[in-house]
């Protein structure tokens, strides 16, 4: 995997190490594969590849996935219980299995309580979040509005957290717009202001609308974040993969964050992360197109 990262190994020899890694018993080694695949489904593959990434990684975790399930056991360690959740998160958010999505879904609805009696014990609480979000993408306005609606009249933060993070991850076009309006919207702590809008910068699918979305209403922001907050808002961007994405956002940033607390700095990391990222890209394309494409 270094030897990848790093540019000195293709995706073809890379990808036999992936079988053995996802059957380890080591839950570090097991879920080793999850943020390389990450990388060539979202950023590295050509677009016309992205779906054969996909399925391979569905085809890679399946047999893990059915192993561990939805419930917890008693005899669960709390390996296995993060195990779970990372395997069980990348494929309903990664590999986008049908069967996962709408089993997530569900609970989601049934542990919130939409259109039936709450039933917080029928999900593990490291899936809460997981099924919430997955209720949300599979959903419509009228579940929007309902978690909204819990949102607002719950003063515990674990569930504020958990609603905000479900309706930051909403990808359908009018939903994520409401998302994103979400950051200047009083009802929301300025804690709590990151919560939509990093997950609407996480997802690939919404990232582009977030980014259009942040340079029009960047004064709005940071304004509500204030001086402290607002000089890390260039790691919003750090889910970008190019150089000439990097180039837009130190264009952006630059004349913006320099009287922000830790904003250069921050700007700096940021761009430098972008910059290597699609330095691999560039790199490992052509490998990975290949490897795929067979």
């Amino acid at each position: 995997v270094a030897s990848f990262e790093g540019g000195r190994l293709e995706a073809r020899p890379l990808l036999p190490w992936f079988r053995a890694f996802a059957s380890s018993p080591l839950r570090q080694v097991a879920t080793r594969p999850i943020p390389t695949l990450r990388f060539m489904m979202n950023h590295a593959a050509s677009k016309a590849v992205r779906p054969k990434v996909r399925a391979y990684g569905n085809r890679l975790y399946r047999k893990r996935f059915q192993a561990l399930g939805w419930r917890e056991k008693p005899t669960d360690s709390s390996d296995t219980k993060l195990l779970r959740e990372a395997v069980l998160s990348f494929m309903v958010m990664d590999a986008r299995d049908r069967r996962a999505r709408s089993r997530a879904a569900k609970l989601g609805r049934t542990y919130v309580g939409y259109q039936t009696e709450p039933k917080p014990t029928s999900v593990p609480p490291q899936l809460v979040g997981l099924t919430l979000a997955a209720a949300v993408q599979e959903g419509d306005a009228a579940l929007f509005d309902f978690l909204l609606e819990r949102f607002a009249a719950s003063e515990d933060a674990t569930v504020r957290s958990r609603i905000l993070n479900a309706l930051g991850n909403a990808e359908e076009p009018a939903l994520a717009e409401r998302a994103l309006d979400l950051a200047l919207d009083e009802r929301l702590r300025v804690n709590e202001i990151s919560r939509v809008l990093s997950a609407q910068f996480r997802n690939p699918r919404t990232r582009a609308r977030a980014w259009t979305w942040l340079q029009v209403h960047f004064d709005d922001v940071a304004k509500r974040m204030g001086r402290g907050r607002a000089g890390s808002m260039p790691y919003y961007t750090m889910g970008f993969c190019s150089t000439e994405e990097a180039d837009e956002v130190n264009a952006f940033f630059e004349p913006r964050v320099g009287a922000l607390t830790g904003g250069p700095r921050n700007l700096s990391l940021t761009v430098e992360a972008i910059s290597i990222c699609g330095a691999l890209v560039e790199a490992q394309r052509p490998g990975i197109d290949k490897a795929f494409s067979r």
